[in-house]
């Protein structure tokens, strides 16, 4: 399952890898982080080392 805080953009600029978290709720929480600082969007996806965040600018 894949979740995103809020909708990708059409053409991202850039996206970014930062980490893989071990629950959904520490990815959002990080992904909620990023925004904060700066990013445009983030989005957490469920892969076999735990939960990738990525980011755009």
């Amino acid at each position: 399952m894949t979740s995103t805080a809020s909708a990708a953009p059409a053409a991202p600029t850039s996206m970014h890898f930062i980490t893989h978290y071990s629950s959904e709720s520490q990815c959002h929480g990080g992904g909620s982080y990023y925004v904060r600082h700066g990013y445009s969007s983030y989005y957490c996806h469920r892969e076999s080392a735990g939960w990738g965040l990525y980011v755009w600018d």
